[in-house]
């Protein structure tokens, strides 16, 4: 029978599964060898291709399969295992044999009275186990002993409250079965479960927040009223009240000035002119023929030109934009001039013919 065997040293039994790296050889032995023989025969093998000196059957785990026989890996530790291992392998032509040993990695334990070694790990692990449960069973317990014992309070609480602002319906108009009614005034305010509840978690954290016939500084009791005001909260009644006082209590301080020393700081802003004032002055200076000028003598357009020597391209600007006389020419403005295209030159002699021309009257 030929044996495939597959070592696994201690070292690589120490590393990761998929970084195991088996050194591999044979064996050939036949199938009549008793299991001492087949043992010693292993041991040797592991001893040659490990380099090991001292070594015992004990230290390694030894499994085998054949291929198309039996391919779950069987247990090859006793007479009996062996014997199940000839049987299955004498089935085949050439029996082959897979076999695979694997170092047993040595667990540190503590020594007894009669010095030999047991492995502590399993009693150490599971005693920090049973340790750390009872831990969080104890924390989880206390937690809950706490929690109850508080939600005790605070429903006796609860309890107390209702007793105490217990109203009665024949004279409440809002129909509730609880009311809180302010010393101050007759009205009602309804107690929901949620402001007994608030009411009583004030009150277990002390009789300074909260007590039988004082409701807490909580928001839910900002709307109980005195008539029509509102009956704030203490923390927020003395915020107003700290304000007020800082707001009445700031200087105010009056300067009286004499008229002449105001006056004087802030002289008198000069009246803008009107716009139709400023647009009447500007059109009164763009004009050829002021205002205030008396015009000259009746002529037509040819004659105006002749007289007073204007040229033939002025008079043809003036025809064309329908200028028949003296008597239309005279309300013509500068900006016009040069809206028709007059030159610069152009309008000085306009100027001039139109000077004259009021000269001669």
């Amino acid at each position: 029978v030929t044996y495939y065997l597959a070592l696994f040293s201690e070292a690589e039994m120490k590393k990761t599964m998929k970084q195991w790296k088996a050194s591999n050889t044979f064996l050939q032995l036949k199938p009549d060898f008793e299991w001492d023989m087949v043992k010693a025969q292993l041991l040797m093998k592991i001893t040659q291709t490990l380099q090991l000196k001292l070594i015992d059957f004990s230290d390694y785990d030894f499994t085998w399969n054949i291929p198309h026989q039996q391919s779950s890996q069987m247990q090859l530790q006793m007479d009996n295992d062996y014997k199940f291992l000839i049987a299955h392998a004498l089935k085949m032509k050439e029996p082959t044999v897979n076999v695979k040993i694997e170092a047993r990695v040595a667990k540190k334990g503590k020594k007894n009275d009669s010095g030999t070694e047991h492995d502590m790990s399993d009693n150490s692990s599971n005693s920090d186990s049973d340790t750390s449960r009872d831990m969080k069973h104890k924390s989880k317990d206390s937690k809950k002993s706490k929690e109850t014992m508080l939600n005790k309070d605070i429903e006796e609480k609860i309890k107390l409250l209702c007793n105490c602002w217990e109203c009665s319906k024949a004279v409440c108009m809002s129909g509730s079965m609880h009311c809180f009614i302010h010393p101050e005034s007759p009205e009602h305010f309804t107690l929901s479960h949620n402001h007994l509840a608030i009411w009583a978690a004030a009150w277990q954290c002390g009789p300074q927040f909260a007590d039988l016939e004082r409701p807490p500084n909580h928001m839910k009791f900002n709307d109980f009223c005195v008539g029509q005001a509102v009956n704030s909260a203490p923390l927020l009644q003395q915020h107003m009240a700290e304000h007020s006082q800082a707001v009445s209590t700031a200087p105010i301080i009056n300067f009286n000035l004499l008229p002449k020393l105001f006056n004087a700081l802030h002289p008198p802003t000069a009246k803008p002119a009107s716009p139709v004032q400023s647009i009447s002055s500007a059109a009164t200076v763009d004009l050829l023929l002021p205002e205030s000028a008396m015009p000259g003598p009746c002529l037509s357009l040819s004659e105006f030109c002749t007289v007073y020597s204007l040229s033939e391209n002025i008079h043809k600007k003036l025809d064309d934009n329908r200028y028949t006389g003296s008597n239309t020419i005279s309300y013509i403005c500068v900006s016009e001039l040069k809206e028709m295209g007059f030159k610069h030159g152009e309008i000085v002699a306009m100027k001039d013919a139109v000077r004259r021309w009021m000269a001669s009257n």
